[in-house]
């Protein structure tokens, strides 16, 4: 499993966080979080404060950006 989770916090950082940056202005940070050795999660950061925090345990990597895409 330690793979999988390597390869999507790639993809959060590598790919997704740009693609959100170029989409909404005043993000801050995009990061990939496995918790408790289940659950999956990946928390946006705006710069003027906040954190959206978004449940993408088990998804593939085109499920992950879906799942975060929708919030924005």
């Amino acid at each position: 499993m330690d793979k999988v989770y390597e390869e999507k916090r790639s993809f959060v950082c590598t790919k997704l966080a740009p693609l959100l940056r170029s989409m909404c202005d005043g993000i801050a940070n995009v990061r990939y979080v496995v918790r408790e050795e289940t659950l999956e999660l990946v928390y946006v950061t705006f710069a003027k404060g906040g954190t959206k925090c978004i449940d993408v345990t088990g998804d593939s990597l085109a499920a992950l950006a879906r799942d975060v895409l929708k919030h924005f």
